[in-house]
Order: C-alpha cells, then sequence, then structure tokens
C-alpha cells in the first residue's frame, strides 16, 4: 500500500469497529498489520477486534473507550 491507501483502509477499518463489524475490521487490520507490522494503533485494534469477534460487548459498549486491557485481560 501507499500511504494514503493505507490510511485510507486505516478508516475503514476504524469505521467497521467503532459500528461493532469486528469481523470485518479484523479483515482490514490484519492486511494493514501484514503490510506495517510495527504500527501500534492497528495492533491494539486487531487485539481487541479479535477479543470482541469472540466476546461481543453489551449494548453499553462505547468504542472511544479505552479498550486494550480489557481485551488483554
Amino acid at each position: 500500500y501507499t500511504y494514503p491507501d493505507a490510511l485510507e483502509k486505516y478508516h475503514q477499518a476504524y469505521q467497521l469497529y467503532e459500528t461493532r463489524q469486528f469481523k470485518k475490521a479484523k479483515e482490514l487490520f490484519s492486511q494493514l498489520l501484514a503490510q506495517f507490522p510495527a504500527d501500534r494503533p492497528t495492533q491494539i485494534h486487531l487485539v481487541n477486534c479479535q477479543f470482541y469477534d469472540r466476546h461481543p460487548p453489551g449494548d453499553d459498549w462505547e468504542f472511544a473507550t479505552n479498550d486494550y486491557n480489557k481485551s488483554n485481560a
């Protein structure tokens, strides 16, 4: 990916994450991580997507919270 392409894909993945479409977001974050393995935000969102895909959050879930610690519990 070029940087603009990767940024667009990241935004798409993040929008999917925000709308609780974790499986689709996980696919995009995985693709990005294959290209940019050291990208920390992508790593964190991928871990969260993997967790929430297996353990869907409750109705009170807000995507803006710091989910990283919860997903590693």
